[in-house]
């Protein structure tokens, strides 16, 4: 299966061409399964987020508890669970990236080479074709 997630489209100016019926009957079976599988991914997406919701909690009831309780490990039938703590740094984003700079270098050579970034019309512009489901009823 080839990706074109990323592919340029460019649009030919002059006549269209027709499909014949064969490729128009095939179009529409494909937009109608491409329909049904969306529907599907979206229902199947509102449940992973129920359920991520509801792991986030009982992640958050269970941990408490373990380090309340000082229990480092847990067996069960199905797995071990272990509660640790460990070290992690936040991401890095334009903030920190911001006040880092605001330390070695002046206000405005920082605000300079900012805008320089943000503004950078060279930067090459990709067209990606999408495709969206729009409800009209």
């Amino acid at each position: 299966m080839t990706d074109h997630s990323s592919a340029i489209v460019t649009v030919p100016d002059g006549p269209k061409p027709k499909p014949t019926v064969s490729e128009f009957s095939e179009f529409k079976a494909d937009l109608k399964e491409w329909i049904e599988v969306d529907g599907v991914l979206k229902e199947l997406n509102k449940q992973a987020t129920a359920l991520r919701k509801r792991k986030a909690a009982l992640a958050e009831r269970i941990t408490e508890y373990m380090r309340r309780f000082d229990i480092e490990d847990v067996n069960t039938r199905e797995c071990r669970v272990r509660y640790t703590v460990r070290q992690a740094r936040p991401p890095v984003n334009n903030s920190s990236i911001r006040q880092k700079l605001y330390e070695k270098f002046s206000e405005n050579d920082v605000d300079e080479v900012f805008d320089a970034i943000a503004n950078d019309s060279s930067r090459p512009v990709v067209m990606r074709p999408t495709l969206r489901r729009i409800n009209v009823a």
